[in-house]
């Protein structure tokens, strides 16, 4: 299955428990409206893309990125090389010596590069999940005897990244992507391992995985969302809780002296 294939397909990923998290309004309004505008994918976004496929798909990285001039956008040089480089994508030289460069300490990483030899990349599992009967589906970066997930971060440093982790709550992912490869394959694996990557120099490198209760907090908070996913939808309740909303009324405030 081909990524936008992936992305397109209906089934509970770990991202859309992520928006549930803030509300279901918030799903509503990212999964379910028929008129949610059109987003363009940001900077950050597509350099993400490029380093995950310049370290897990080579061939398909070449075949899409190339090497632009040290000109700006939009002049002719520019327009000249993306005619010499048939439709591919045109990286700056400082974008495209960030994704080798991050690309080649993946790759020396001495944990990374074993982890990633003779793995799987790019793989995607459906499974139903047992509680809800709501399809879910993950798509690990590399899957051998552990489940791999490359991050691009600004720092590798542990207390750096713990924030990152936080923020954007891995732990769901570590979980979620664990319990979905054993449910897809019959097969439990040794644990999931986030490989991790500065995008700026020095390029430095970590890995990272969580103790077991924290993946068990994590599977109680995974599953508690799919709970309430079920319940609204089987409620119905997008309309109401919007018409809900829009009728509360916001209390004046009163100043204490």
């Amino acid at each position: 299955m081909l990524n936008h294939e992936y992305h397109s397909h209906p089934a509970i990923n770990k991202s859309s428990l992520d928006v549930l998290d803030k509300s279901p309004w918030n799903y509503y309004m990212e999964y379910l409206n028929p008129n949610k505008p059109i987003r363009e994918s940001t900077a950050s976004m597509q350099n993400g893309t490029a380093i995950h496929m310049a370290i897990l798909e080579p061939e398909l990285f070449h075949r899409t990125y190339a090497l632009a001039p040290d000109c700006r956008r939009g002049t002719k040089e520019w327009a000249k090389a993306q005619l010499e480089n048939d439709g591919k994508v045109l990286l700056k030289p400082d974008e495209y010596e960030d994704i080798i460069c991050s690309r080649d300490a993946i790759l020396n990483d001495s944990v990374a590069s074993v982890l990633l030899k003779g793995a799987e990349f790019e793989q995607t599992f459906f499974w139903i999940d047992s509680d809800t009967g709501l399809q879910c589906k993950c798509r690990p970066d590399a899957l051998n005897n552990w489940i791999c997930d490359i991050k691009k971060t600004k720092s590798v440093t542990p207390y750096d990244f713990q924030k990152s982790a936080t923020a954007y709550r891995y732990f769901i992912q570590a979980a979620f992507y664990s319990d979905g490869v054993s449910y897809a394959t019959g097969k439990e694996r040794d644990g999931f391992i986030f490989v991790c990557v500065e995008d700026k120099y020095p390029y430095d490198t970590a890995c990272y995985m969580y103790e077991e209760d924290d993946l068990h907090y994590a599977r109680e908070e995974y599953k508690r969302l799919l709970s309430l996913l079920k319940s609204c939808k089987n409620n119905n309740i997008w309309p109401k809780l919007n018409q809900e909303i829009r009728q509360l009324k916001i209390p004046e405030w009163k100043k204490v002296s």
